[in-house]
C-alpha cells in the first residue's frame, strides 16, 4: 500500500496543505511545526482515530467549523483508493464522517482499507508505563489482519460492561446471583475468542522480532515476547468455570477480576522483563523491533505491505543505525520526521521541509 497523496484542511496547525508522496519521504524541520500532525492525519486514515489524543474537537485547526483529511492511495493491484475524514462542528456537537471513494463509510470498513506502522517517542513512554498500551499493540494488528477480531473485541467489552453492571446490582440486593449465568456465557464466549488470537498473533510475530532486535541493538541476547493470559484459561470451558468460581469475587468488587482487558504483553531480555532492566535508548530499540515484526506479519496476511509512519525515530541513533533503518522498507512506502536537516539519507527519497504548519520545499533525489 502507498499513499500517493495527501491533504490536510484546518486539521491542527495546518490550514490547507497537499502533499504527493514517494517511496520514501522525510518530513523535515523544528519542532512544533506540523510535521508529526501529518502523520496524525495519515493515521487516522488508517485507523480511525488520532494517537495523540481522544478528543477529536482538537483535531480541529483553533476557531474553524470543520476540517478534513483526504487520501489518495494505491495497493499493490494498481486500484486506486480515496480514503477521507471529514469533521463538523455542529449546536449539537462535533459530527465525523468517514468515506471511501467519496461514499459514507461505517468504522469496521474504513478499517479494513489501508495498513499502516506507526512509531512515536511518546508511545514509548506510555507502552512502557501502562498495561493498556501493550494490548493496544497487539490489538490494532488484529483489527487489520483478522477479519472477525474487531466484532469480537467490542462484543467483548459489551458484554463485559452489562457484566459489571450486574455484579453492582447483585451486591445491592436488587437481582439474585442467578442472573449471572447467561452473561458468564457471554463473557467466556467472546473473551476465548480474544485471548486465542492475541495468542496466536505472538506466536507468530517471535519468529521475527528477535532477529530484527538484534540488528538494531548489535547485541546477541534474545528478546521474545510473553502474552500474559492473566487467568489462564485457554477454553469456553475454562473460562466459563472460572467465571463461575469468582462470584463471590467479584460481587464483592463490583467489577470482573479476569479476562483480556486485564491480560499483557511482556518483552523478555534473555527470559528477564525487559521494562525494569533495559535503558531508556534500548526499549526504544525493543519498540522498533516489535513494530517491524508486525509490518512483517501484516504484510505476510495481508500480501500488502502497510505504510511506515517513523516519528523522531532517528534521534539516540548513530549514523550505522539510521543507514540500517533506512534500508528496512526498500519494498514498503516510508515516511519519517526529523529534525536534522542534513540528514543523510539512501536510495530514492524525498525530503519535503515543513514551517508553520506549511510545505516550504520538497527536495527529490536519488543516490
Amino acid at each position: 500500500m502507498k499513499c500517493v497523496s495527501l491533504k490536510l484542511t484546518n486539521f491542527r496547525n495546518i490550514s490547507d496543505v497537499e502533499i504527493d508522496f514517494k517511496d520514501k519521504n522525510f518530513l523535515v524541520g523544528e519542532n512544533a511545526q506540523g510535521k508529526t500532525n501529518i502523520l496524525e492525519g495519515l493515521y487516522y486514515l488508517s485507523l480511525g482515530k488520532s494517537f495523540k489524543t481522544s478528543q477529536e474537537q482538537w483535531l480541529l485547526k483553533m476557531g474553524e467549523m470543520s476540517a478534513r483529511v483526504e487520501g489518495k492511495f494505491l495497493n499493490s493491484n494498481g486500484e486506486e483508493l480515496k480514503i477521507s475524514s471529514v469533521w463538523q462542528n455542529t449546536e449539537t456537537g462535533l459530527i465525523k464522517t468517514l468515506q471511501i471513494n467519496q461514499n459514507k463509510a461505517s468504522k469496521k470498513e474504513f478499517l479494513k482499507q489501508i495498513p499502516s506502522i506507526l512509531f512515536t517517542p511518546d508511545e514509548v513512554g506510555l507502552i512502557k508505563t501502562q498495561s493498556i498500551n501493550r494490548r493496544a499493540l497487539i490489538n490494532n494488528v488484529l483489527i487489520k489482519t483478522q477479519i472477525d477480531y474487531l466484532d469480537n473485541l467490542a462484543s467483548y467489552n459489551k458484554v463485559l460492561k452489562h457484566r459489571n453492571q450486574l455484579l453492582s446490582l447483585i451486591k445491592q440486593s436488587q437481582v439474585g446471583v442467578e442472573e449471572l449465568s447467561s452473561w458468564d456465557e457471554k463473557t467466556a464466549e467472546f473473551g476465548v475468542e480474544v485471548i486465542q488470537a492475541r495468542a496466536r498473533l505472538v506466536v507468530e510475530l517471535n519468529k521475527t522480532i528477535n532477529n530484527f532486535w538484534q540488528k538494531l541493538s548489535g547485541e546477541a541476547s534474545e528478546l521474545k515476547l510473553n502474552y500474559i493470559n492473566q487467568a489462564g484459561v485457554e477454553s469456553f470451558e475454562d473460562y466459563f468455570r472460572k467465571l463461575r468460581d469468582r462470584h463471590v469475587l467479584d460481587i464483592k468488587i463490583t467489577h470482573t477480576s479476569f479476562g483480556p482487558h486485564r491480560d499483557d504483553l511482556e518483552f523478555l531480555i534473555d527470559e528477564q522483563n525487559a521494562i525494569p532492566i533495559a535503558s531508556q535508548g534500548q526499549f526504544r530499540l525493543v519498540v522498533l523491533a516489535l513494530k517491524l515484526a508486525k509490518g512483517d506479519h501484516i504484510k505476510n496476511i495481508l500480501k500488502e505491505a502497510p505504510i511506515y509512519l517513523m516519528d523522531d525515530v532517528f534521534s539516540e541513533l548513530d549514523d550505522k543505525k539510521i543507514a540500517y533503518i533506512q534500508d528496512l522498507f526498500e519494498d514498503s512506502q516510508s515516511i519519517f520526521t526529523t529534525t536534522h536537516k542534513n540528514l543523510a539519507t539512501n536510495h530514492h527519497a524525498q525530503k519535503i521541509f515543513i514551517k508553520d504548519g506549511v510545505v516550504k520545499e520538497l527536495v527529490g533525489h536519488e543516490n
